[in-house]
């Protein structure tokens, strides 16, 4: 059996972005994580997306494992219909945009990157629980 990954791998470029969009409409949450120049902040962690509330859940769980991060004041702010975080079931996900200091960072340091792994996989699954409760 191929997975997802090693499917898409083979398909040109909008082939590729068609058949990621077609499984991020089936999702009850989209998360789009991408890359930036770090500019003159090589350390933020800048969120969007319409998911607001999910966003900010994320944005604090980051915080609280020692990363900085914002969710506005910045020029990514993921709050397009179209954004591909805001393509999912509920058209509102979230996104994270990691300045390329950070990632050499977490490629390099398996602790800090499971920090970061864990705070975002938290935040989501916290979030989630709120929704089935509500």
């Amino acid at each position: 059996m191929t997975s997802r990954s090693t499917c898409l791998k083979g398909l040109s470029r909008n082939d590729r972005i068609a058949s990621c969009v077609q499984l991020v409409t089936k999702a009850q949450i989209a998360i789009g994580m991408h890359g930036r120049a770090d500019g003159d902040d090589p350390e933020t962690i800048w969120l969007g997306g319409l998911g607001k509330e999910l966003r900010d859940a994320i944005a604090l769980a980051l915080e609280a494992a020692g990363f900085k991060a914002i969710t506005s004041g910045h020029r990514l702010p993921g709050e397009h219909k179209n954004n591909i975080c805001n393509r999912g079931i509920g058209r509102a996900g979230a996104q994270l945009e990691l300045p390329k200091t950070l990632r050499g960072l977490l490629v390099a340091n398996a602790a800090r990157r499971a920090l970061f792994a864990d705070a975002v996989r938290k935040a989501i699954s916290d979030h989630i629980g709120k929704q089935g409760a509500a």
